[in-house]
């Protein structure tokens, strides 16, 4: 997130044309205001959410023969941080706009309080959400972790590895548009148990067709926890792509 000069001056104007209402009608346009300002900013904001790299899929070996698993970069990520900074704007124009609604039409902050509290609280989830996966390779268990500000805020979300587990591609179609590319697969590595399934990592790509570095991904940690991987699988059916033959770092 880069706000320069620029980025002032842009907020100025939608803040002035956000106050505009208030020229136009001095009791009741500072509702429409209050409802209008923290959305038109977050939607702007959003516009400094850049790209940050190429897609990849991500190790760091950590102590106690733990690795942490992380996709970052590419189209993915933006996305992902535009929608939570939307989110948490039009979150916070529900927290603004109620008080400023009833100083019109006065009802008990009873009422409308425990509203505005949740939206408030939600807007400051979306800003400082993070999530993380781990795994911890001597007890073949993952452990996924969401976090707020760095501190966890909700439970674990374990999966113990097993006998018959195996590690595969799930392909899914999504077709999403952005921008000046559109991704119609997602790509999603996981660890199958007949027909459940546990998420690793995902990413968006322009075809259904294997991808060379979630195949090495896919290997990778399927000899860390020593499962076989099966290729790649579209959602809903059975039938696999059988693997590429890829060279992987032992």
């Amino acid at each position: 997130m880069k706000f320069n000069t620029l980025f002032l001056l842009q907020a100025t104007v939608v803040t002035a044309l956000c106050c505009l209402p208030i020229a136009l009608d001095r009791e009741q346009g500072f509702v429409i205001t209050a409802f209008a300002l923290p959305a038109l900013l977050g939607w702007l904001a959003t516009t400094q959410a850049r790209r940050e790299g190429p897609f990849e899929i991500a190790f760091r070996e950590l102590p106690d023969s733990v690795v942490e698993i992380r996709a970052t970069g590419g189209r993915q990520a933006q996305l992902l941080a535009r929608s939570r900074i939307f989110i948490a704007g039009c979150c916070l124009s529900i927290a603004c706009g109620f008080p400023m609604l009833h100083q019109v039409d006065p009802e008990p902050p009873l009422m409308w309080g425990p509203i505005v509290a949740a939206f408030a609280v939600w807007a400051v989830v979306m800003i400082g959400y993070s999530s993380r996966l781990t795994l911890r390779t001597d007890q073949r268990l993952f452990v996924g972790e969401f976090l707020v500000f760095g501190l966890p805020c909700w439970r674990q979300r374990r999966w113990q590895i097993e006998e018959g587990d195996l590690i595969a591609v799930l392909v899914m179609n999504v077709w999403l548009y952005s921008g000046s590319s559109e991704f119609s697969s997602m790509h999603t590595i996981c660890v199958q148990r007949d027909e459940r399934q546990y998420p690793i990592a995902a990413g968006l790509f322009q075809a259904p067709d294997p991808e060379p570095m979630m195949e090495t991904a896919a290997t990778r940690i399927a000899a860390w926890v020593e499962l076989p991987y099966v290729g790649y699988e579209t959602a809903g059916e059975t039938d696999t792509v059988p693997p590429a033959e890829i060279a992987t770092d032992e």
